[in-house]
């Protein structure tokens, strides 16, 4: 929360800590893409299955290897006893289970069936595995008696063909915004808010439907007050062009902000506390967008804006009953959204 004037030092570490909060997501978000198989990756052998569900590309931000990784996760099936060795991904014209690009790291959960294997993204560049190469999963099944059998899931079998695919239908996000009429507004200069976002894609569009509450920096007679703010608004926003993971939109919208006032100790003055007025009018700007890691290749297929870490900048005209004309303003957002 920030407060009014009268409590700078308290409304600056509120403003520190919600500004370190989001650094700190922007240093992951967009950096993690998952995507879902368009036709099934199954394979069978004995008693033993694993089904691919989903593969993740993550930047070296938030996984290691410094390079990045790809994490291929499944659904797998085996006899009481039975274990997995380290999954390899392999050129599928090779013998299976005859060698390949070992996983970094592997995790099997027996309670629900579920295999995660990390590669390094360097490594599987190297040699083209899941861009341009067709690719399978090895995996030697170990039986209670000690044979081996080994478990061969094609996971690209055409890299010209869309096999995978990330196609959210809504975001869900916050950010962190900044009002700055450039005339007071009842008697407040900005006022900065924690917000709530999210809405459905549609087409090359996003419609997100906004809630914030925060403070507002004013200057009131009576030094025992403290100005809150809190806002409902709707905005379009579309991405116009991407390189690699850099991006450019613009986006149009329409907010009703309250002001109001309320004493800060309950035992001093409450002179001039209540309700304030409304702020309320249309804004339109643009965005620079860090973006997802780029698709492996084209049998993965991706909205370049299935997630992104912004940071946003809006000319508004706020109308209210402190003013005959509306007010020119700036909005000023920085918010992280994720893909649903």
């Amino acid at each position: 929360m920030v407060f009014a004037d009268s409590s700078a030092n308290e409304a600056g570490g509120s403003m520190k800590r919600a500004f370190l909060s989001l650094v700190l997501l922007l240093a992951v978000s967009g950096c993690v893409r998952e995507y879902r198989p368009s036709t099934p990756h199954t394979a069978q052998v004995g008693s033993g299955s694993l089904s691919l569900t989903t593969i993740e590309t993550a930047s070296g931000a938030v996984i290691y290897p410094p390079h990045g990784g790809v994490v291929v996760q499944g659904h797998y099936r085996v006899e009481a006893g039975d274990s997995f060795t380290t999954p390899v991904l392999t050129k599928t014209n090779t013998p299976p289970c005859s060698g390949g690009t070992r996983a970094h790291r592997s995790e099997v959960n027996a309670d629900n069936g579920t295999l995660a294997a990390l590669f390094p993204r360097d490594e599987l560049d190297s040699q083209r595995l899941l861009a341009t190469e067709p690719t399978a999963l090895d995996v030697n099944v170990v039986h209670a008696d000690g044979t081996r059998e080994c478990l061969r899931v094609p996971v690209l079998s055409a890299p010209a063909r869309t096999e995978w695919l990330q196609d959210p239908a809504a975001s869900l996000g916050y950010a962190f915004t900044l009002l700055v009429p450039f005339r007071r507004i009842y008697a407040a200069g900005a006022a900065p808010m924690l917000t709530l976002r999210g809405g459905p894609f549609i087409g090359p569009l996003r419609l997100r439907a906004e809630l914030g509450i925060g403070g507002a920096f004013a200057e009131n007679r009576n030094a025992n007050l403290v100005a809150y703010s809190y806002r409902a608004g709707l905005l379009l926003d579309a991405l116009l062009a991407h390189i690699d993971r850099f991006g450019f939109g613009v986006a149009a919208g329409y907010d009703v902000t309250g002001i109001s006032l309320d004493a800060s100790v309950q035992a001093l003055s409450h002179e001039g506390v209540g309700f304030q007025g409304l702020i309320y009018g249309p804004r339109a700007g643009v965005s620079f967008e860090l973006l997802p890691t780029p698709p492996l290749g084209p049998a993965f297929r991706a909205r370049p804006d299935a997630a992104s870490a912004s940071l946003e900048l809006y000319l508004a005209a706020e109308s209210s009953h402190d003013h005959d004309k509306p007010t020119p303003a700036l909005w000023f957002t920085v918010g992280v959204d994720v893909g649903l």
